[in-house]
């Protein structure tokens, strides 16, 4: 049997808008909100990180932990913070990063942390610096809403001014497979990715439905006439 429980301000949260959750190796849950900054759940109480703690920003658009146990979090206008063993390390404009919100976080198997951007495309964090794909490096788009790792040479980005990309690690870079409104999907707003066990993609649009990409061909699974609510987050 199941049971669900709600947690709001009344529980602990420092804010109910929530925007992004993951859970790191110990089993606790991380959430980013809405201007209270993040919240850790451990299963008794909420832990709060806010500004007043450290961090550079009480908007948490994303939230996730690399394989040394590090907790990245993306802020609403002020780069990202990594959150080691209570310390915060602020990346920035003056740290090689850039002040801009980080909508969506994910770290591959090799380490690399990747971030997508409101505007500035995707960004790569490895062996300490930072590189950057953007439009012109022929990635989807510049928006970035979502990213998913697969495995040791796949990762998949989601766009709301250009689809999906699919990058392939190859001898010295990357290979980028581009899925787009009228040549592949139905619309170019993608706000949501997962991938299954057998590695096929899943996607969610911003009002025409659920799809899937398998083995390079596009499937609807759902439109938008299928639908109770057509904005797939």
């Amino acid at each position: 049997n199941s049971k669900i429980e709600r947690y709001n301000i009344n529980s602990g949260l420092t804010n109910n808008h929530v925007r992004s959750i993951t859970t790191d190796a110990w089993g606790n849950v991380w959430l980013g909100t809405s201007g209270g900054g993040l919240n850790q759940f451990a299963g008794q109480q909420f832990i709060h990180l806010t500004t007043k703690d450290g961090l550079p920003d009480d908007y948490t658009y994303s939230v996730a932990q690399d394989y040394k146990g590090t907790v990245w979090a993306g802020t609403g206008g002020k780069g990202v913070v990594k959150i080691d063993s209570g310390k915060y390390t602020v990346y920035g404009r003056d740290s090689g990063f850039a002040d801009i919100k980080v909508k969506a976080i994910d770290v591959s198997l090799d380490g690399t942390v990747w971030l997508g951007t409101e505007g500035e495309g995707l960004a790569m964090y490895h062996d300490s610096s930072f590189s950057w794909l953007k439009v012109g490096d022929g990635l989807c788009g510049n928006y970035i809403k979502d990213i998913v790792c697969w495995r040791k040479r796949d990762v998949w980005v989601a766009s709301l001014d250009g689809g999906i990309s699919h990058l392939t690690r190859q001898k010295g870079g990357y290979h980028i497979q581009n899925y787009r409104y009228l040549t592949a999907l139905p619309s170019n707003r993608i706000h949501a990715l997962y991938v299954d066990a057998g590695g096929v993609l899943w996607f969610g649009t911003e009002s025409k439905g659920i799809g899937i990409i398998s083995k390079g061909q596009v499937t609807m699974l759902l439109d938008e006439s299928q639908l109770s609510y057509q904005n797939i987050r």
